[in-house]
């Protein structure tokens, strides 16, 4: 689904009645500017879009979302669960992590 700039931008600051944020991640930070992934669900159509973007990176940076572009290209995705394994010290003493 290819959206303006504007729309784009009115979907990622949750201005949009026909959008709702699912998740959105920083993947990459540079020295001006960070680079970010938001994933929304579309109500009238009920799929899932992923779309990327970058903003400024300090408050000298002043870059918004699809700031230099004409158009943001939002890709259809689908929720797929996934079963993780995480390791955990045996001994609350080796654990550091609530120290």
């Amino acid at each position: 689904m290819t959206l303006t700039a504007k729309e784009a931008r009115s979907i990622i600051y949750g201005e949009h009645q026909d959008w709702e944020e699912k998740q959105q991640t920083i993947l990459d930070v540079e020295r001006w500017t960070i680079l970010s992934h938001w994933i929304g669900f579309h109500k009238p159509s009920n799929k899932h879009y992923l779309v990327y973007f970058r903003r400024g990176a300090t408050e000298n940076q002043d870059e918004g979302p699809f700031e230099y572009d004409e158009h943001a290209e939002f890709v259809e995705v689908t929720p797929m669960e996934k079963t993780v394994t995480v390791y955990v010290p045996l001994d609350k003493k080796e654990d550091k992590r609530n120290a």
